[in-house]
């Protein structure tokens, strides 16, 4: 690193913050987090997700009471 090559710092910085107990088990937070907020612990297929957002954005017809 004194040499300028910070390349090992980064990954050293990326093993800490990532490494085991320190946020690197993604999933199983996520599993937490279902338990906590009552959802069923079923995950949904990505993208049926995606598509049900999709259409939630969509504008709806307007209605000039034709």
């Amino acid at each position: 690193m004194a040499k300028g090559d910070f390349k090992m710092g980064a990954g050293l910085t990326f093993a800490y913050y990532m490494g085991r107990g320190r946020g690197g088990d993604v999933e199983g937070k996520a599993k937490e987090d279902r338990e906590v907020l009552g959802l069923d612990g079923e995950e949904e297929d990505l993208d049926q997700v995606v598509e049900r957002a999709v259409k939630a954005g969509e504008p709806k017809p307007l209605d000039f009471g034709k």
